[in-house]
């Protein structure tokens, strides 16, 4: 993958250098002293600011950076590991209260609507499905 980005790199570091080949010639075929005589009277016509005039201006100039090859990463990011959070919406608890109401267990609940199983608990523990812990019989300690 790193390999074809190289190559991609390669490429475009030669379309750039053939496009501000064609640029540097533009303003002698237009009729223009330079560049920057060109440049003006695009500045002038372009009276909304939609013309890339500073982009054509770094172009030629040679100050608009191309990205360069880069080094493979070792290890994948968080951001593609990471799953994304669940809101939980009213729909969503009646559903997973249905479905604990049903029979079914945490853990095919989690697998069937993508919720964890902690936000699956707290939905229970909030419909009431939760039994509470029982205090141990006093006295029966040694």
């Amino acid at each position: 993958m790193v390999r074809k980005y190289n190559e991609a790199c390669g490429d475009l570091l030669a379309a750039h250098e053939k496009l501000r080949s064609q640029i540097r010639g533009l303003p002698q075929e237009l009729g223009f002293k330079d560049v920057e005589e060109l440049i003006q009277v695009l500045r002038a016509v372009d009276k909304r600011g939609i013309l890339p005039i500073s982009w054509l201006q770094d172009l030629l100039s040679g100050k608009r950076p191309v990205p360069g090859p880069k080094k493979p990463s070792r290890r994948p990011t968080t951001a593609s590991i990471r799953k994304r959070r669940v809101v939980v919406t009213a729909a969503l608890a009646s559903t997973v209260e249905k479905r604990l109401k049903d029979g079914k267990t945490v853990a095919e609940v989690e697998k069937e609507l993508g919720v964890s199983a902690s936000s699956i608990n707290k939905i229970k523990k909030k419909a009431g499905l939760v039994k509470p812990l029982q205090a141990k019989a006093q006295g029966s300690a040694s």
